[in-house]
């Protein structure tokens, strides 16, 4: 057993077990990690390497200069309503709240050009944020008087496709086709070193043109040997 520190105090219903030490984010304690090995030297050995390397790796996710994560990525679509429709029967995702609706005046002009770069002669006519399960939001767009119709491929600069991780590819597929997608050829294995077994993918187009691609990988991934990060799974 770990000897007793009295930060202890500070974590109820924590039992260390093994080597523990107190980690730190600019000085300020938020918690401990506890190993249990072989011989409790050891043990100890491991904790205080763990909180030692523990600023290194949250200076990376926690620094003010540098981004926590993505938290929404944004899609202009050719109808608000069947859209969000479509979100809704294909992916189960849910609206959260109307940013711009019909019932307001069109957004545009060189004020929300200078902002967001929107084309002068466009305007948001309509912008909805969606939640879709355990990972970013979506924000849907609806304009008007845009000019690009068909929705971007991955022969094109820029983001390209939304990738979506499944438990189930072959029923995600399905209740996608139902809500009126179209698939591409799949499932197919994933290569290289994201090879495994059941690690698979599939591809298909939502009713405006946009790629889809689901994804999983229940078999471990093969990471560089310098990187201490692991890809994010919204599964895990």
């Amino acid at each position: 057993m770990a000897k007793k520190e009295p930060w202890l105090g500070n974590l109820p219903g924590m039992i260390p077990l093994g080597g523990t030490a107190p980690l730190f984010i600019n000085q300020a304690f938020i918690g401990a990690v506890s190993v249990s090995g072989d011989t409790e030297k050891g043990e100890q050995q491991l904790a205080d390497i763990a909180a030692e390397r523990f600023p290194l790796l949250t200076e990376k996710f926690l620094s003010e200069d540098a981004p926590l994560g993505i938290e929404h990525v944004g899609i202009t679509v050719p109808d608000m309503d069947s859209a969000e429709r479509f979100f809704h029967e294909a992916f189960n995702a849910t609206t959260l709240y109307a940013l711009i609706d019909k019932a307001q005046a069109p957004s545009g002009g060189e004020q929300i050009h200078q902002m967001n770069g929107l084309d002068p002669a466009t305007a948001m006519q309509e912008v909805r944020m969606l939640r879709l399960g355990n990972g970013a939001n979506v924000e849907l767009f609806s304009l008007t008087g845009y000019g690009r119709k068909e929705a971007f491929t991955l022969n094109d600069t820029g983001l390209t496709h939304l990738g979506l991780y499944c438990e189930n590819i072959e029923r995600a597929t399905e209740r996608f086709v139902r809500a009126g997608g179209t698939l591409l050829q799949g499932p197919n294995p994933l290569s290289g070193c994201e090879e495994g077994e059941g690690n698979s993918f599939r591809f298909g187009k939502t009713p405006w043109g946009m790629l889809v691609e689901f994804i999983r990988f229940p078999s471990p991934l093969s990471y560089n040997k310098s990187h201490a990060f692991k890809r994010w799974n919204p599964a895990v």
